[in-house]
């Protein structure tokens, strides 16, 4: 089942996924905690010497080493399952974080080109009568000019530094 989630997660990231990955790796981590326990009681019977089990019996001995060995295993696979379990979930946020940082420097971009645009149409926006470029016969195509000369300039800055 991991394995199909990990395929899954590689082919499209989804929340769906997310879920599956953390509701495994709860669960493990559960069986982790039983096994770990019944490790340790198997334990602590092979050293248990009482009329009900004689620790000097090879038979007994045997059997509990057999148990022992069998919760040993699956609490060793349980550890691996989890461990796997948590590394697709770190590879979840990773693709994740990827995505969002890949919006976020596109807006990012977005903003700069737009900002002193909007900077220059709310300075010209204002009604004065003593703005001096207002009486030009070109004043409002120099600004025009202006605004697109800014555009281009930070286009090709951020194409420069592969944001674009």
């Amino acid at each position: 089942t991991l394995s199909e989630l990990e395929d899954g997660l590689q082919e499209h990231p989804d929340d769906q996924t997310m879920r599956e990955l953390t509701t495994y790796r709860t669960r493990l981590r559960k069986i982790r905690r039983v096994f770990r326990y019944l490790a340790g009681v198997f334990e602590a019977l092979r050293e248990v010497d009482t009329p009900l089990f004689d620790a000097e019996s090879r038979a007994y001995r045997h059997q509990v080493l057999d148990v022992y060995e069998k919760y040993e295993r699956l609490f060793s696979l349980s550890t691996m399952y989890y461990e796997v379990a948590s590394d697709l979930v770190d590879g979840y946020i990773s693709l994740t974080s990827h995505n969002l940082n890949s919006t976020v420097q596109i807006l990012t971009v977005l903003t700069a080109i737009f900002v002193p645009l909007t900077f220059l149409a709310g300075i010209y926006g204002m009604n004065f009568e003593n703005m001096p470029e207002l009486g030009t016969e070109n004043g409002y195509f120099v600004l025009l000019g202006a605004m697109a000369l800014i555009a281009i300039v930070l286009l090709v800055v951020f194409k420069r530094k592969h944001w674009l």
